[in-house]
């Protein structure tokens, strides 16, 4: 099931699936090698929420 992670940041793709026991959320971001100071803020902000989803087990982040 693919989630908005509604902060801000619009460079990221999240899906939560569903393991035998528990669920893993997998983020794909991508950050510019130029990225303002207001943008990288909005991708941290986007990391912490994702930290808090419920009932996620494993988080698995890729940042290119």
């Amino acid at each position: 099931m693919c989630l908005d992670m509604d902060v801000g940041f619009e460079e990221a793709v999240w899906c939560k699936i569903k393991l035998s026991r528990d669920y893993l959320l997998v983020g794909v971001c991508y950050r510019c090698s130029n990225s303002s100071d207001s943008n990288n803020q909005l991708l941290f902000d986007m990391l912490d929420d994702a930290v808090k989803v419920s009932r996620v087990a494993h988080l698995l982040i890729m940042v290119t």
